[in-house]
């Protein structure tokens, strides 16, 4: 996996703090399988009554 960072975003961070909307944005465009996985077990698990949730499916080939 690599994270695709715009250069507008790295000066941004390299100056100071980073927008949390462009931080997200840049995960979710750069990592979309990785962001996927990750919204879907915490879609899960907040619409339960679980502790936990789990990714059981596989990754694909």
């Amino acid at each position: 996996m690599s994270l695709a960072v715009p250069p507008s975003l790295l000066q941004a961070a390299e100056t100071g703090p980073v927008d949390d909307e462009a931080f997200v944005a840049c995960v979710r465009d750069s990592l979309p399988y990785a962001w996927q996985v990750v919204s879907r077990v915490a879609a899960e698990l907040e619409s339960s009554d679980a502790d936990f949730a789990d990714n059981v499916v596989p990754p694909p080939s």
